[in-house]
């Protein structure tokens, strides 16, 4: 004790259980003066397992309300500390998230440790484990998270029981923000979204190319790879040679370079909230050129049936429409 006054103070300590399991020796000299402190030793001693309260009254001179020093005593326990605050901030929608927390046992005994939800909704949280035992200075990760089902701020309750604390009221707060999140595409022509593309008409050799945006509207980064599903050599919905569908490694190397339709980049990924520029490109394929050199411009004029082709209908030969 202390005296921070400028004067000299007596003082009188007395304790209220004179049979209490708490001793306090301190020199007995009746008055401290200004500046100076007097040296108090507590001792706790006991035959008996359970929790002791004591207080010590000390009368100052001068004031009508004494100082009260609250002494405790406890039985060892488990002192389990963790996190009591997760943020799982944005779910898309379907998806699941998790987060590891800690739990540390600060204690003397081993505890023994249950985690429920409160209240219990529906949906309901992930705990893994929901139930464990933990040694002193042992630390145990426990996976918690949840599957978004709406689109909305949630957040939830979870109840720490640890064993022989029923009475201690503990709770970790889960929070988290549930998004909806998909790719669109938006076309530079005609404007807004679309769901198919139309290339029109084009010539034998002729390349065209569809300007589009791929746009992420979440706020999860977004992984995008485009495949296309009616055949890489021939997209005609009328050929049915079922010999292709035997083909060597070779050949489905052939088809992948003579692929009419592509797109550029094929994956990769959109940021949050954010738009890559992409095109769709119609890339039709050109006859194969033979070796050699052979005149036909006065048979193709004339329209030499030996020639096998006229002028007039070349250009429909050579001229098709590509569905995407």
């Amino acid at each position: 004790m202390r005296n921070v006054t400028k004067k000299m103070r007596r003082i009188k300590c007395s304790q209220l259980a004179p049979t209490s399991k708490f001793h306090c020796d301190y020199e007995n000299i009746g008055s401290i003066a200004a500046g100076l402190a007097v040296k108090m030793n507590m001792q706790f001693e006991t035959d008996e397992e359970g929790n002791f309260h004591d207080m010590i009254e000390i009368h100052t001179e001068g004031h009508e309300k004494p100082y009260k020093l609250h002494l405790h005593a406890l039985k060892p326990a488990p002192d389990v500390q963790f996190e009591p605050l997760i943020n799982l901030k944005f779910i898309p929608i379907g998806k699941e998230k998790t987060e590891e927390v800690e739990f540390k046992n600060e204690g003397r005994i081993t505890g023994h440790v249950n985690l429920v939800e409160e209240p219990r909704t529906k949906s309901g949280l992930i705990i893994e484990p929901s139930s464990f035992s933990i040694e002193p200075e042992e630390v145990i990760r426990v996976k918690i998270g949840m599957v978004a089902d709406t689109a909305d701020l949630i957040t939830k309750s979870i109840r720490v029981r640890v064993e022989g604390q029923e009475d201690k009221h503990q709770t970790i707060e889960v929070t988290a923000t549930c998004v909806e999140q998909h790719l669109s595409i938006v076309f530079e022509e005609g404007g807004g979204q679309k769901s198919s593309l139309n290339f029109g008409t084009l010539y034998m050799g002729e390349r065209r190319e569809y300007p589009a945006f791929l746009v992420n509207n979440g706020p999860q980064p977004a992984q995008f790879k485009f495949k296309f599903l009616q055949g890489l050599r021939n997209l005609d919905e009328n050929y049915t040679d079922e010999n292709d569908a035997f083909i060597s490694p070779a050949e489905v190397g052939k088809e992948l370079t003579d692929r009419v339709l592509t797109a550029e980049p094929l994956a990769g990924v959109v940021g949050p909230y954010q738009q890559l520029p992409i095109s769709f490109i119609c890339r039709t394929k050109k006859h194969d050129k033979k070796g050699g050199f052979n005149d036909l411009s006065e048979s193709m004029i004339s329209g030499n049936p030996a020639s096998g082709k006229s002028l007039s209908n070349m250009g429909q030969q050579e001229r098709y429409s590509v569905k995407p």
